[in-house]
């Protein structure tokens, strides 16, 4: 998956929208025969601000905003750029379907192609339409046809949507970062948490993620784990026994003991430590995800909705719904499956690689 932050708001496998990061100079001159800026109401404007303001804990404001085109050839869609750095695509109701305050790569506009207009087809599916009406994606292979039933069947329930937020259910064709199949692993009862050490327990599971699937960055003799064991073997334990108040829900907490456990054990050829964050994070847990590595995730127990009170699972993807989050995540509790909403969040632990 692509290290550039995205965020999907609009759960659909399809969810429609494109944007882009650069100045008007630069893009006039890649795309002069496109139609581009076209005033977005006010709207529109206000619930871009407001979602990714809220999402990333940042004040943006509007530098543009630049017409898109859907499947059907129709005005749906529209790309805000930030005076800030960074886009976001949104429909016509204002409904956030992906955003990125990366600017290092911008769909479309970096991609330099000559067309006649854009084509947003979902996350990472960008189209363009030349002036020849043959459509290409960004290397430039052509592309047979964009109307397909699935696409059309997509790109209408977006655009259904209006302002009803809560109209349709993530499906687990919406999820985005690490297939679930990965975590089944770490299920067994070496894995469960019988002694009120959630900290630990998830960020055990982070670690031997690392361990089985980025050895590179993470690994650890075979006694404390072997690589690829079903078996947490001395890992959790280790690990615990670093951990400052290891029954503890703090982040710096949990962050200090994955870090001394780095320190201590890690025999992989590169540097890794651990960061922590206070709060909800969304952005940094996304990006991460998006790269595939798996977060700690920490739950408030003042959330009213949350069943499991103070406790810490890890992250390994996520979804919306609407004006919703969430995280799929193994509980250590013995699932590896379970749906985390964003709301219960009180703080993330992290690897720097």
């Amino acid at each position: 998956m692509k290290k550039i932050r995205y965020l999907y708001i609009c759960a659909t496998v399809f969810t429609l929208l494109f944007s882009s990061v650069l100045n008007t100079k630069a893009l006039t001159k890649e795309t002069s025969n496109i139609e581009h800026v076209t005033e977005a109401n006010s709207s529109i404007k206000n619930s871009v601000i407001s979602t990714i303001s809220f999402l990333e804990n940042t004040n943006l404001s509007i530098e543009n905003s630049y017409q898109l085109y859907d499947i059907n050839d129709s005005k749906s869609y529209f790309l805000i750029t930030f005076n800030e750095g960074g886009y976001a695509i949104v429909t016509e109701f204002g409904n956030v379907s992906e955003y990125s305050l990366n600017t290092e790569k911008i769909p479309y506009i970096h991609d330099n192609i000559e067309c006649d207009r854009y084509i947003y087809a979902g996350p990472l599916n960008y189209i363009f339409k030349t002036n020849d009406n043959i459509y290409v994606d960004s290397h430039l292979n052509p592309i047979d046809a964009i109307e397909t039933d699935e696409l059309i069947e997509a790109n209408n329930k977006m655009l259904s949507q209006k302002d009803d937020h809560h109209s349709f259910r993530a499906t687990r064709s919406t999820w985005y970062g690490i297939d679930a199949s990965r975590f089944s692993r770490y299920t067994n009862s070496s894995w469960k948490n019988y002694s009120n050490q959630c900290g630990p327990y998830s960020a055990g599971i982070m670690l031997a993620y690392y361990q089985d699937y980025i050895p590179s960055v993470v690994n650890f003799n075979s006694s404390i784990r072997p690589q690829n064991s079903t078996n947490a073997n001395s890992l959790i334990s280790t690990l615990a026994a670093l951990t400052p108040s290891s029954t503890g829900t703090l982040p710096s907490d949990v962050a200090v003991g994955v870090a001394s456990m780095l320190n201590n054990y890690n025999i992989a050829g590169s540097y890794a430590t651990c960061f922590y964050s206070s709060g909800a994070a969304w952005g940094t847990a996304t990006s991460k995800i998006d790269s595939g590595r798996p977060v700690c995730i920490g739950l408030s127990g003042l959330a009213g909705d949350n069943p499991y009170g103070w406790h810490w699972v890890t992250a390994y993807a996520y979804t919306t719904d609407g004006g919703s989050y969430y995280y799929r995540s193994n509980d250590n509790h013995g699932n590896s499956d379970v749906v985390i909403s964003y709301s219960w969040t009180m703080g993330i632990v992290y690897l720097n690689q």
